[in-house]
Formats: structure tokens, sequence, C-alpha cells
């Protein structure tokens, strides 16, 4: 999948409007096949859509973006294998690891106005891409009607101006673009120092930002920082969490123990031991409806971290499965 290149000197110089920033954009944006809203088949992400962010993975002190990360996160006890899909990815795929380890010196090089010019670039391209799409795109003349953004499907958010940048933009966005919605999944909360999420979980509890989807995510590990976070008065009691398990049985007992409503948690559906979803599928023809001439992301397609369904007013609790 060409890219175009990741240029520091370019991105320091660039003009702090959006038409100026749009290749750097571009560039900082990855597909992944399980969240895309289009994929060109059921093993190959497409090549039209970019609508996932990644940055190297890790703890800050081995050069990646995840301040928050727990033991869990290194190393399955059961079976010794790296557990950070996104690690395994980035060692696995060395092209990969230098792209992201370039997004990561230039991001560090930004100044605040810039990580928030740069944030909502994202977005708007991303939105172009699956609205907008090309001639040469899989999804031509079938544009996304929501368009997503995966926030962080390789990394976190690594600093308190993160997420203020983050924040910043998303409530651009939510007036730029009404059916828009983005999604993450965060540990950078509970630390010793400023957490990084919570400019994000301050605007969600306002209503300041009203287009994302914010999950505690958790592990056997660390079961005692999420408690203290979702404790009555905390600025993140009322977002969400995301457990990632040994076994569904675990990741049901960890909801029970923080004490969160069994009837307002899922199964990741690509994890579900019965009616398991592919990581893209497409929807088959049905009465009235053709079949959809492309695959979707199980993400696009399931939407349950994404957005209330109906006529809920939360987003459900999640379990994800360690493999």
């Amino acid at each position: 999948m060409s890219r175009p290149a990741l240029d520091l000197a370019a991105a320091n110089g660039a003009p702090t409007t959006l038409p100026g920033w749009a290749d750097l954009a571009a560039a900082f944006l990855s597909a992944d096949l399980k969240t895309g809203p289009v994929a060109q088949g059921p093993n190959r992400a497409s090549d039209s859509v970019r609508n996932a962010t990644w940055l190297p993975s890790g703890p800050p002190e081995t050069g990646g973006t995840c301040p928050g990360a727990s033991p869990g996160c290194s190393r399955n006890p059961l079976t010794g294998s790296l557990i950070c899909y996104a690690d395994r990815l980035e060692r696995g795929r060395p092209a990969l690891g230098r792209l992201v380890d370039a997004r990561l010196q230039i991001w560090q090089n930004l100044d605040q106005g810039q990580k928030t010019t740069l944030c909502s670039s994202m977005i708007s391209e991303t939105v172009r891409m699956q609205t907008q799409p090309l001639k040469t795109s899989t999804h031509h003349g079938h544009p996304i009607q929501n368009p997503t953004l995966r926030i962080g499907t390789g990394g976190d958010l690594d600093t308190y101006a993160t997420g203020e940048a983050w924040t910043a933009a998303l409530h651009w966005a939510g007036l730029q673009y009404p059916t828009f919605r983005a999604w993450l999944y965060s540990r950078s909360y509970g630390l010793d120092r400023p957490d990084p999420l919570e400019p994000i979980a301050a605007a969600l509890n306002t209503g300041h930002v009203h287009n994302l989807s914010a999950y505690l995510s958790t592990d056997p590990t660390m079961v005692e920082r999420t408690r203290r976070a979702l404790a009555p008065g905390s600025i993140y009691a009322g977002l969400p969490v995301a457990v990632l398990a040994d076994t569904h049985a675990q990741g049901a007992a960890i909801l029970d123990d923080l004490g969160r409503p069994p009837a307002r948690r899922l199964v990741c559906p690509t994890e579900r031991t019965t009616h398991t979803w592919p990581l893209a599928l497409r929807r088959p023809r049905s009465p009235g409806r053709p079949a959809e001439p492309f695959h979707q992301g199980a993400c696009h397609r399931c939407r349950a971290c994404i957005e209330p369904a109906g006529s809920r007013t939360w987003t459900n609790d999640i379990i994800f499965i360690r493999r």
C-alpha cells in the first residue's frame, strides 16, 4: 500500500490550515481490516479507505505511546506469547515499525496548535475518503453514510497534550461532520501524572464532545486501577469498560467485580464461541436490499463500540479475548 512520505521538515513548515495538512494527515492514517468501513475482500484491507490512527505501541521508556501499559500488555502467562497485537505486528513487519516510529518523531516535534490541526486533518481526510470515494476506490459509487475513525489501533494517548489535541479536534468535527463517529480504548488513566485521557473524559461529561465512545481498557493485572477510576464522582465514572481477558468467563467475572451491569455487556463478535464473525464480511442480499458490492470491517458492521443503538443512551461494555 502506497502512502505519502513522512517528512519532518515539511510537517514543521506546513501552514496551519486543513488543506495544507491533508498529505501529512493521510500519511498518519492506517488501514485496518477489522475497523475499516470498506475492505477489498476477507483477507485484504482496502487501499482506498484508511480510518485508523497508529503510533508505536508499548510504554514510553521503550519508545512507545502507552503510558498506562500494564503487566498484562506484554506476555500471555499461559502461552508466553506477546499479547499486544499492535506490538506483534510492529515487530513482525519492520516496515510498519519504521513507519509508526517516523510518525511519532513528527508528532513529538509539533507544537500544540499543530497537533490539534493534524488531528482535525486526520478526521477530515478519512471522512473525505469514506464519503467521497474516488473512481479507483473499492466503494466508488457507494459512499459511506456514517464515517468512522478508530483512534489508537496501535499505541495510545501518550501525553495530556495529546488528549487536549484530540478533544479540540473532535469538538470541531462535531460541528463539521454530523454523522461522523470515533472510538478508542485507552489505558492512559489512573496514572501518577496527568492522565492523557482526562481532557477527553471531561469533554464527554460536559457534552463538549459528543461524537466519541471512549473506553477504559483493562485486563486481569490492572482491575484495581480501573476500579479506582470508576469510583462515584470520578471523571471516568460514566465511561464504558473494555476487558481483555484470557477467557469469556474471566472477562465476565472482571466486569462483575467492577460492578458493571450484565445486561450492558457484549463479547466482540469476532471472538464469540458461536456465530463468530470474520474480520471483514459482506451483507448478503435480502428482500428489497441488494447485496453489498464490498466487504466491511466487523467494527463498522457491528458498531456496538462506536455508538449507542436504538433507544439506548449508554455504550456497552465489551469483552475481548487474548490470543
